[in-house]
């Protein structure tokens, strides 16, 4: 182990950025947390985040802090060339921490660097490139690349992170919008409520529903299997004082006797 790390500043700064981490899923959110302190403790400037799709062919800024407005809007994604493909990919499988050449800058900083360095560190997943960081600051930065080299293992876990969350909550959201397309088609604004004759031959049940639930008088329903008595055990909750609440079916019948007692 390199006796550096043993009472050096390099071991806090590594510790907080796992630190902070595994406290935000959002990589932006961990970026704002965690650059604060890199800049006390480094010549730093600004830290960018760019994820690297080669199947999509572009780079994608994921977060960058601090931020400062006067630059504008944040950079999102931009589109690569076959060679531009080629050059990035080479460069992030390096894994390293080095300053960019002139052609590799223009196509990865997402801004024209104004005085100072750019280093570049890849991020490599199971040997496959997914994204670069990028430190912009003075030009005594370069002499730190063995600590920030160090800093590209919890920030590759962090963008990991924040792409799962963004593939759930997409698919979170595919499932609500085909959840509300089935319903639109089915004329309904939810599964509650939807007792198969209420206005025919149940009529006289819905009525009784009706009456208890407005009570808190608990409710015995009776009825042979496959007759509907979770349904309107259902239409029970949904009609009360407490249709906000959960709802929670228990099956009697698969639970010990001695643990019901």
């Amino acid at each position: 182990m390199d006796p550096r790390w043993s009472a050096s500043p390099w071991t806090s700064l590594v510790l907080n950025t796992w630190r902070q981490v595994s406290e935000h899923l959002d990589i932006a959110a961990c970026l704002d947390e965690l650059t604060p302190g890199l800049i006390a403790g480094l010549p730093l400037r600004r830290v960018w985040v760019r994820r690297f799709d080669a199947q999509h062919a572009w780079l994608e800024t994921v977060a960058v802090s601090p931020w400062d407005r006067a630059l504008g809007e944040l950079p999102a994604r931009r589109p690569l060339e076959a060679d531009e493909l080629r050059l990035v990919s080479d460069w992030v499988s390096r894994g390293r921490v080095e300053p960019l050449p002139p052609r590799l800058l223009s196509v990865v900083s997402p801004q024209r660097t104004r005085g100072g360095v750019t280093l570049a560190g890849g991020l490599v997943d199971a040997r496959k490139p997914v994204g670069l960081v990028l430190f912009e600051g003075d030009d005594s930065l370069a002499a730190q690349s063995e600590l920030l080299l160090a800093l590209l293992a919890p920030l590759l876990v962090a963008l990991r992170n924040d792409q799962r969350v963004h593939e759930l909550a997409r698919l979170r959201e595919a499932v609500e919008a085909e959840n509300r397309a089935l319903l639109s088609r089915l004329a309904r604004d939810g599964v509650a409520g939807a007792v198969v004759g209420a206005d025919a031959g149940m009529r006289e049940v819905m009525a009784r529903v009706q009456r208890v639930s407005q009570t808190d008088a608990p409710v015995l329903i009776l009825g042979e299997t496959g007759t509907g008595k979770e349904l309107v055990a259902r239409e029970v909750h949904a009609r009360s004082g407490r249709a906000q609440g959960p709802f929670l079916k228990i099956n009697c019948g698969g639970i010990p006797p001695e643990l019901i007692d």
